[in-house]
């Protein structure tokens, strides 16, 4: 199944002026907690645009008033008027700087928080699709250039803006011929950056999805480090990361190189303007007597000043694009559709008796090859049903299907009488607990991962719990007992211990339909006998569902469902079925002999 988009995700490598203007206007809404912070310091840019846009009047009465005239009566209120003006920009840069970083850091939080519910609200498919490192690299990366991108950047470009604007203005007021001719090179810098954004943006994707593979390939081997070293596996390994970090390195050169060609090009042209306009200017200071030196050197450094932001715009404009690469990744994931309820899903189970019925159940994952082709049977209150069958017979997407982790492609299960297309998400899932074989702890106390469905638990229902799942007396001789701090999926105690505390969280739940998959098949013969005597405890009086790699297990469960190529082969008790001498003969005993083996 591949994600369902809520509306056609963009290229980020080919992004159309449409595009990033829808781009802009969906971070607009994300913004608008800030945007007082934002206003305050774009005010501040304004305000610092125009002190700078100011400041080459000094050189003008400096030359004209003073040193021309010979009067030097005004020079100190000069140099006052120049001081003044330098600290209010180191005010107003202050100002600036911090309301954007305010508001640029308070958007990045606010966005991370939506992006992780909204991850949060995924189904299942989404997961078995995506890598976690891809995952990880647009919240945390992608998340944050695309934030800078739309206050740091965009704030020097308001500031550079009202700068080029005020000294433009002035250089008109000058000279508006002299003007003219410094706009020549204008058209052939355009086009450059507009090129060169273009080549940056397509490797910056490029670049976002490599460093993305990489994170992915970091994360797979860092969890899956036991098995490399089982196999010895470190060279094979090492020489893949290698291959994915050079690719990595070339993605990122290349978008280097054009960001470093673009610069050095806007100002080679910049400059040679410049050499035109002084070339002219010298000229008409000697041929005009209107056209003094004051006003040549103080229109020199009008379009000085007019040149900087020019230049600056050149490595803004290729960070702007990388920032929106950043965006159309990031809104592509929060485009992705939320995990369903059907529109008539709108009843509570405020109670579960237990009865599960599957009625003709069908399902496929593509639409086109059918994993369940019709399975029908019912469990009672309190029954103990064992599923059984080959590998790829449907077993774990037949008990996916009742928490709804997969939406039924046909037929239907009820939970005492009830379709569980009519009932909340939360509410179902509220009356299942699940215990698989690869156990899920988190960081954090042992205390915590017990009552992860409710840390407002009190201290003796926890307590009670581990003593159900034979958990207690392993964490009463641990250093810190429940407050003993696990590291990332429980690292620091043993694989079954691992496993008491996960059946403690379904105890402290209470569920009144429990699921257990595979749940002893990688414990010790130590380890399984304490977890099965845990298991068989909390299911009694539990509707449950059991998927065993040791068929002896489950000799004594109300019912056997045995499964092959998507079809309900055959269903019984364990002697019936031993009798018939049908496909659960047949996987018994070779189970049988694989453990004597």
């Amino acid at each position: 199944m591949n994600p369902t988009y809520i509306k056609a995700p963009m290229d980020a490598g080919k992004l159309t002026g449409k595009d990033m203007q829808e781009l802009a206007n969906r971070f607009v809404v994300y913004m608008k907690p800030f945007m007082g912070s934002f206003f305050l310091g774009s005010l501040a840019a304004i305000l610092h645009g125009a002190v700078t846009g100011i400041q080459p009047y000094f050189i003008k009465i400096m030359m004209d008033d003073v040193l021309k005239k010979g009067d030097y009566e005004p020079l100190k209120w000069l140099l006052y008027a120049i001081l003044g003006s330098a600290l209010l920009k180191a005010v107003l840069m202050y100002v600036q700087g911090y309301w954007m970083i305010f508001a640029g850091q308070s958007a990045i939080k606010h966005i991370r928080n939506k992006v992780y519910a909204h991850i949060q609200s995924l189904p299942i498919t989404f997961f078995e699709k995506w890598p976690a490192g891809q995952i990880m690299y647009r919240i945390i990366t992608d998340t944050h250039q695309m934030t800078d991108t739309f206050t740091q950047n965009i704030t020097v470009l308001i500031s550079d803006f009202f700068v080029f604007v005020f000294a433009i203005s002035a250089m008109f007021y000058t000279d508006w011929k002299l003007t003219l001719i410094a706009f020549l090179s204008s058209p052939i810098i355009a086009y450059i950056m507009y090129y060169f954004g273009s080549l940056i943006q397509k490797h910056v994707a490029k670049m976002q999805s490599k460093i993305s593979d990489l994170n992915s390939l970091m994360q797979e081997h860092i969890s899956g480090i036991k098995v490399i070293k089982a196999f010895c596996s470190e060279e094979f390994e090492n020489k893949k990361f290698e291959e994915i970090n050079e690719n990595s390195f070339v993605a990122i050169m290349k978008s280097f190189q054009f960001k470093l060609t673009q610069v050095p090009l806007v100002e080679l042209f910049g400059t040679m303007g410049i050499m035109v306009i002084v070339a002219f200017g010298a000229y008409l200071v000697k041929t005009r007597p209107d056209f003094t030196a004051g006003s040549f050197l103080s229109f020199v450094a009008f379009m000085l000043i007019a040149t900087s932001p020019v230049n600056r715009f050149s490595s803004t404009y290729a960070e702007i694009r990388k920032g929106m690469v950043s965006a159309a990744r990031v809104f592509e994931l929060m485009d992705i559709q939320m995990e369903q309820e059907d529109s008539s899903a709108t009843e509570e189970l405020p109670e579960v008796k237990g009865n599960v019925e599957f009625k003709d159940v069908k399902f496929s994952y593509d639409g086109e090859h059918p994993i369940l082709k019709g399975i029908s049977f019912t469990a009672n209150p309190g029954e103990t049903v064992a599923l059984v069958g080959p590998n790829g017979s449907g077993k774990t997407t037949l008990i996916n299907l009742i928490p709804r982790f997969y939406n039924i492609t046909g037929g239907d299960i009820l939970i005492d009488g009830k379709s569980i297309k009519d009932i909340k998400l939360t509410s179902l899932r509220s009356h299942i607990g699940v215990v698989l074989q690869d156990t899920v702890l988190f960081s954090g106390t042992i205390k915590e991962n017990i009552a992860y469905a409710d840390p407002d638990t009190p201290m003796e229902k926890i307590i009670e719990s581990a003593k159900i799942a034979n958990a207690h007396d392993f964490i009463m001789e641990l250093p810190e007992k429940y407050d003993t701090r696990l590291g990332m999926g429980g690292v620091g105690i043993s694989g079954g211990q691992r496993q008491q505390i996960a059946i403690a969280r379904t105890v402290l739940r209470n569920p009144r339909i429990l699921i257990l998959d595979e749940a002893t098949s990688a414990l010790d013969q130590k380890s399984e006998a304490l977890v099965q005597e845990a298991l068989e405890r909390i299911m009694k009086n539990r509707t449950t569902f059991i998927i065993a790699h040791r068929l002896n297990t489950i000799q004594n469960a109300d019912r056997i469902v045995v499964l092959k190529d998507g079809l309900l082969e055959e269903t019984g008790k364990h002697n019936e079925l031993m009798s018939h001498q049908g496909l659960y003969y047949n996987l018994y005993n070779a189970n049988q002999k694989e453990v004597r083996n």
